[in-house]
């Protein structure tokens, strides 16, 4: 009981503290948008960034909770991760026939498409939070979270304040994600499927 007491402080921390980070991202992101570059870059942080944000429904489709469900294991791991490669990938092509249609200049067009990718990735490390939860390593979902956000911020806004280019900062974020996804996420699964089928 204890050991089951300990398991769910551990998940409920850090999940809170992964998850709060990661609700007020856009919020320190604008902010250090707003005071660095101006108000005209915060204008097309905030329209590129919201407009994102409903893109990223798309790239979530058929998410985490569906997969976390499966306790049957009758879909495999690989065939949501592909599911979710697709989805992301139509995010991707719908924000550019977005931006086809809009004709935004180069600049903004930039700006919109690297934050368009920087949420993919987020819609793809949610079908990899699954597998972790799944294998119950849902802290480290928090974890997780909080390495991304944390980083994210903190190298963004180094970024910005040595460049006052909010295209290298949007890149800067990116690289944290995919980064964060290879070195933690996956490294994370693969030795808790190796442990697994080892004691099997």
């Amino acid at each position: 009981m204890k050991t089951e007491n300990k398991k769910f402080a551990k998940d409920f921390i850090w999940n809170t503290l992964g998850t709060g980070l990661n609700s007020f991202n856009s919020l320190f992101y604008l902010i250090i948008v707003t005071r660095i570059n101006g108000m005209n870059d915060a204008g097309i942080f905030s329209i590129a960034y919201s407009t994102a944000l409903i893109l990223y429904t798309i790239g979530l489709y058929s998410g985490r909770i569906c997969q976390v469900t499966d306790t049957e294991n009758k879909v495999k791991d690989k065939d949501y991760i592909l599911s979710r490669v697709i989805t992301c990938v139509l995010m991707i092509i719908l924000g550019v026939g977005f931006l086809l249609i809009k004709q935004y200049s180069t600049y903004k067009t930039t700006v919109f498409i690297l934050l368009c990718i920087f949420r993919a990735t987020e819609a793809f490390s949610e079908i990899v939070y699954g597998i972790m939860q799944k294998n119950e390593l849902l802290y480290r979902v928090g974890q997780s979270l909080t390495i991304k956000s944390a980083v994210g911020i903190a190298l963004f806004l180094i970024i910005d304040l040595c460049t006052h280019n909010l295209i290298l900062s949007c890149v800067s974020i990116i690289i944290v994600n995919i980064l964060v996804i290879i070195i933690f996420d996956f490294i994370l699964i693969s030795n808790k499927l190796i442990d697994k089928s080892s004691k099997v």
